[in-house]
């Protein structure tokens, strides 16, 4: 299973091309890899690593814009 996020709606500039996608390892690792469309992010994806158990889903900080 894993996550795509995208970030369009809430930021402006370089920031809104960002995507990130996050892949469940086990209950306390997932691995995500990003990528900046400005910067031609298929040539220079951004690793990173999440971990410790998660906490129930919030939703975002900013309602999603209409």
């Amino acid at each position: 299973m894993s996550f795509h996020l995208g970030y369009r709606e809430y930021n402006t500039f370089f920031t809104n091309t960002i995507t990130d996608e996050v892949r469940k390892m086990n209950d306390h690792l997932y691995l995500g890899m990003g990528r900046l469309t400005a910067t031609f992010g298929k040539f220079n994806p951004m690793l990173f690593v999440l971990m410790c158990p998660p906490d129930s889903w919030v939703g975002p900080d900013i309602p999603f814009p209409e």
